[in-house]
């Protein structure tokens, strides 16, 4: 019956899109508001999870580990233009969703118009991507949460996963 009653129409699902107009900032963040605003949002519970996970990750995580200081920052620059960079926009979207999400949830206004100008700056930013302070705390936070799963022992489950 389905396909009687659709036949030759178009079923695929249109991008979700949402409009920020009136958050719209004249000016864009400066780095201290973005690292202000991308430590908040790693606190808050609307993010809990933000954070990617892949054996590509682990391999990061236990390479910043090892890593001396001086070598860190490099770790954490490959990191952003291997996993990150390819990403940028899917990056974007899922924080204009994040934000949407808090506008429909009641969250106060200036917090989102900062997450709408945050999610922005992803995109055309002259910033290598790891001194972007969103992109760089999300790898820090990605490679940490790696690191506490080496501690306890495990990405086995991760490895098993990947090979599907």
């Amino acid at each position: 019956m389905r396909r009687g009653m659709f036949s030759g129409e178009d079923m695929t699902p249109a991008a979700h899109r949402p409009a920020f107009g009136e958050y719209a900032k004249e000016r864009g963040l400066t780095y201290l508001e973005g690292e202000e605003i991308s430590r908040e949002l790693f606190a808050d519970p609307f993010f809990a999870g933000w954070f990617m996970a892949s054996q590509q990750v682990y391999d990061f995580a236990e390479q910043y580990r090892s890593a001396e200081l001086t070598e860190q920052e490099l770790v954490l620059e490959r990191f952003c233009a291997e996993l990150l960079a390819p990403e940028l926009e899917l990056i974007r979207d899922r924080l204009l969703a994040s934000a949407e999400m808090m506008r429909r949830c009641g969250r106060e206004r200036g917090f989102i118009g900062r997450v709408v100008a945050l999610a922005g700056s992803l995109v055309g930013n002259p910033l290598p991507h790891h001194l972007h302070p969103f992109l760089r705390g999300f790898a820090l936070e990605s490679m940490e949460i790696a690191r506490e799963a080496l501690a306890q022992g495990g990405d086995d489950r991760l490895q098993a996963v990947e090979k599907l």
